[in-house]
């Protein structure tokens, strides 16, 4: 979250007010790409944001984030008084994941993923809420079957 009021920086006024947006490789510092500012006029009041703001940053052939290659990006928001030229930036590390549903199947990254699991309630058919260890561990098996 992008917060202006956390800065010591109080623009003079709240028009002329621009968001830029740069998207930088977090292994080799290199510009991936940026936004020209977009106008943020009345949406910033004493530097406190009243209204929220989407921006599409297009990617091309974006590393996608996982476990196995943990790949990021460095994210830095500037905001802007184009009158005078004072700014605040704030900045993030990144990753990216592409998370969809494709023909009822969940991909993740481009790559199909199964969920399983199972609502395990502490209850026995026979003892109550007192369950056996022996219970527990035929429970764990048939887990482990499916």
């Amino acid at each position: 979250t992008f917060d202006p009021a956390a800065q010591a920086w109080s623009p003079s006024a709240a028009n002329d007010l621009a968001l830029h947006v740069s998207v930088f490789d977090a292994q080799t510092s290199r510009m991936v790409t940026s936004t020209a500012g977009v106008a943020v006029d009345g949406m910033v009041r004493r530097g406190v944001a009243t209204k929220s703001l989407t921006i599409d940053v297009p990617l091309e052939r974006a590393q996608l984030w996982s476990a196995d290659a943990p790949h990021l990006y460095r994210i830095v928001l500037t905001l802007e008084h184009t009158a005078t030229g004072e700014a605040v930036s704030e900045e993030a590390l990144v990753g990216l994941r592409e998370v969809r549903i494709d023909k009822g199947v969940l991909r993740v990254n481009r790559r199909a993923v199964t969920i399983r699991g199972v609502n395990r309630h502490e209850h026995d058919p026979v003892g109550g809420k007192a369950v056996t260890y022996d219970s527990m561990m035929d429970d764990e098996l048939l887990m482990k079957r499916a």
